[in-house]
């Protein structure tokens, strides 16, 4: 069945092919006349002006869908007035002249060509969204396209989610002044076999208000596609089954460029947690169910001044794929905004072992404890990759003398400006009050390999066991109760009348890390910012047997960037 429509169309041919960075490619073919075309990649470039000039065309139009009408005429020559119909561009006119300046990706436009031409757009691949509106007394119809896979998508299958019961589909073509509609299925209307071609529009009358876009509904939509920050790791895309079926999915991530973010992409596994990404993913989701599809970034491989891009794409046994575009921008780094692992690293310690001291003395390590004691780990990592144990610290915001705000992370709360603003504590009682805690670089390698801690508790300490201030035998002073004893410590402070009270504490703390970090490349390393392993706590001095162990498991995780302590 063959109708003329009194205005304007197109038909494009599109294949996806690969350009720099995130974006994609379509190329386009038009037919000397009327086409019909679907847009479904946003060009770098959106201008009219710019895009279309040198074209063999008359105009190209942007369907004002809302407002416009399905005209049926039988004379070709008979004119229609279509300004409310259409934005159009035309060649030669100036800016001015034409309601339409930009191309808009996810979108139909109906173009007529003076000749056979082929071209092509690059930009960001399009997540549509159609609003359909129904026939209603003004034969309304919609000229809509769909993201398909280049063969085997039916408007059968497609659109069998969608709900409509009456449903007309027309292709656009000829050479005379008004297009052609030619329906698909012939009389009957049937378009159960009938296959979508890829990038093409078609006018379609429905009965009803409907936003089905596809069997498959993305998310986010538009030409954003999914995009890391500089200070970002995360990402997120939504997938929804709206076939009204059950709906075989394959989410596959394809490199764009010579900059590949696909190596280092991670993926949110529900049993396995955050998984290097290993090749195209599938699923099965039931009628209405949803695929959150968690995407992180591992920086460490990132070069500076670079952008990576790729392409996901998403496809569907009912024939549909749609592509989102991926960019990553690397992170320069700052004291504020620092590489990894610098910053301040806050987690537990376990433990679950311990030394014990049998009948004769000896003493027998890693014995399984009847409990486990839990130490708060507070870790700073400079930014030439050194770590500190810390008793405190006080992350704040403080105002530079430009005027603007920047985090310090302070370890004393005397060190804090009078205008600092606080924003979080973090102390931990393990480790005594106002210890000294030194980096032991015998032992100690870099960030995440072997780490070594070492700190001396004192005689006269606060959290000294052997310290009690209100025990005349074990308050550290003479009879006189004012005047300091000597420290056990010093064998020779033994030779007086009064013996010593209290002696000091030697504590060594060594993390064995459970792999080795990378500490090349952006901010932000891997998405669960997170290492772990084995720590062992030495205790000297306690007993006079000799040294006592507690040992267990860490895991800390990376809580601030800032990679100067303000002391």
């Amino acid at each position: 069945m063959s109708r003329n429509l009194g205005w304007i169309g197109g038909v494009f041919l599109l294949f996806c092919v690969s350009v720099p960075a995130q974006l994609v490619t379509q190329d386009i073919t038009l037919d000397k006349g009327w086409n019909a075309v679907y847009l479904y990649v946003q060009p770098t470039n959106s201008s009219c002006d710019a895009v279309c000039t040198g074209w063999p065309v008359d105009f190209v139009s942007l369907y004002n869908q809302e407002r416009a009408a399905v005209q049926y005429v039988s004379d070709p020559d008979e004119t229609v007035d279509t300004a409310e119909d259409f934005f159009t561009w035309r060649p030669g006119h100036p800016s001015g002249g034409n309601s339409l300046s930009s191309l808009i990706g996810g979108h139909s436009y109906l173009i007529y060509a003076t000749t056979s031409f082929s071209t092509s757009l690059s930009g960001n691949a399009v997540v549509p969204r159609i609003q359909w509106l129904p026939k209603g007394e003004s034969e309304r119809v919609n000229l809509v396209g769909f993201c398909v896979q280049p063969a085997d998508a039916f408007f059968g299958d497609y659109l069998s989610g969608a709900g409509f019961e009456n449903l007309s589909i027309y292709t656009v073509g000829g050479t005379n002044s008004s297009a052609t509609l030619t329906q698909l299925g012939g009389f009957t209307g049937s378009t159960s076999s009938e296959e979508i071609t890829r990038g093409q529009a078609y006018f379609i009358s429905c009965d009803k208000v409907s936003s089905y876009c596809g069997p498959l509904r993305v998310s986010p939509a538009g030409s954003g596609g999914l995009f890391f920050a500089s200070t970002d790791s995360y990402a997120t895309a939504s997938l929804k089954n709206e076939s009204g079926d059950e709906l075989d999915v394959t989410v596959e991530i394809m490199d764009t460029t010579a900059q590949s973010v696909v190596d280092l992409l991670k993926v949110y596994d529900v049993s396995d947690g955050w998984v290097s990404y290993a090749g195209a993913m599938d699923r099965t989701l039931a009628a209405d169910e949803s695929w959150n599809l968690r995407l992180a970034i591992d920086r460490t491989q990132m070069s500076s001044n670079s952008t990576y891009g790729a392409v996901v794409r998403c496809s569907d046994s009912c024939g549909g794929e749609v592509s989102l575009s991926l960019q990553a921008d690397y992170g320069e780094p700052s004291t504020t905004n620092a590489l990894w692992p610098s910053g301040l690293w806050v987690g537990t310690a376990l433990f679950n072992k311990v030394s014990q001291i049998t009948t004769n003395n000896v003493i027998v390590d890693g014995l399984a404890a009847a409990g486990v004691m839990e130490y708060r780990l507070i870790v700073h990592v400079d930014a030439n990759n050194e770590s500190r144990l810390l008793q405190r610290a006080i992350i704040a915001t403080v105002t530079n003398t430009n005027g603007t705000d920047v985090t310090r992370i302070y370890t004393d709360e005397d060190d804090l400006p009078s205008d600092a603003q606080i924003i979080t504590r973090i102390s931990s009682v393990a480790f005594g009050i106002e210890n000294d805690i030194a980096r032991d670089d015998s032992v100690s390698g870099e960030f995440g390999q072997l780490e070594g801690f070492s700190y001396v508790v004192a005689h006269d300490d606060r959290s000294n066991p052997f310290y009690h201030s209100r025990h005349p035998r074990h308050d550290g002073l003479k009879n006189d109760f004012k005047t300091p004893l000597r420290s056990g410590d010093d064998l020779d402070n033994y030779n007086s009348s009064i013996k010593p009270e209290t002696f000091s504490i030697s504590n060594r703390v060594t993390l064995v890390f459970a792999q080795s970090a990378d500490t090349e490349g952006s901010a932000l390393w891997a998405p669960e910012e997170t290492v772990s392993g084995a720590i062992v706590h030495e205790i000297d001095n306690l007993r006079k047997e000799g040294t006592l162990k507690a040992e267990g498991a860490f895991a800390i995780r990376r809580v601030c960037k800032v990679s100067e302590l303000e002391e």
